[in-house]
């Protein structure tokens, strides 16, 4: 009934983005400051030694000489070695990463599809058009649900309300109301995820411009599922 098709586009992710990842998975109690850095560090000039020393001095006062906290640092080092475009790719990609590895969060033993950047469709037909994808998504016949994940570091400026919401906004979120609209007689959550903790301004324009039916995972929700993985 449901059917993921990858982009022919689909583009790679990057090794440093896979080894943050699955470093961060490895090692949760680095989850928090690597959370903090991805939201404060959204151009190159943002990521210096002064502030990254503070911040771990700030979390791990009597760990800054371990072997995993330096391991940790040659890794956010080689990460943020690139150009700003590639930045805001690497970041958007490791959130996209991780959950990828924890989710679904619906617990099942049954088998279930999952893949990233694709298109949807449903009963043999495609929904939106070629400029509507979707991140990451799990589907499950056995079980009849369906999770889709639209992945940011921050929702700041994809649901920045004044002036009212960018036109690019608009597009996805109708797409992603369409697909919920669209798909019948199965469970089905859509959510925006972001790494921010306060998110009450987000959740509010969704229900002010109609979008109600789309859910936020906030960092916290995710940091529940990295313990559970």
């Amino acid at each position: 009934m449901i059917q993921f098709r990858c982009k022919n586009s689909s583009s790679s992710k990057d090794d440093i983005v896979k080894e943050i990842g699955d470093f961060i998975l490895k090692n949760k109690v680095f989850f928090d400051i690597f959370c903090d850095i991805m939201v404060r560090c959204s151009k190159l000039s943002d990521y210096n030694k002064s502030f990254i020393d503070t911040l771990f001095l700030i979390y791990y006062p009597i760990d800054l000489s371990s072997s995993l906290v330096l391991e940790f640092k040659s890794k956010l080092d080689e990460f943020f070695n690139t150009t700003d475009n590639m930045l805001n790719k690497r970041r958007g990609d490791v959130v996209e990463y991780i959950l990828e590895k924890i989710t679904p969060r619906k617990r099942t033993s049954s088998p279930f599809i999952k893949e990233t950047e694709f298109y949807i469709y449903y009963k043999g037909y495609r929904l939106g058009t070629s400029n509507h994808d979707i991140d990451l998504g799990i589907y499950c016949d056995k079980d009849k649900f369906v999770e889709l994940y639209e992945c940011k570091v921050k929702l700041e400026n994809f649901l920045y309300d004044r002036p009212p919401l960018k036109r690019k906004s608009r597009r996805k979120l109708g797409y992603l109301k369409e697909v919920y609209r669209r798909i019948q007689d199965i469970d089905k959550d859509i959510y925006l995820v972001c790494l921010e903790e306060n998110l009450e301004l987000y959740r509010d324009t969704l229900d002010k411009y109609g979008y109600a039916m789309i859910s936020i995972l906030s960092r916290n929700d995710i940091e529940n599922l990295v313990k559970r993985f």
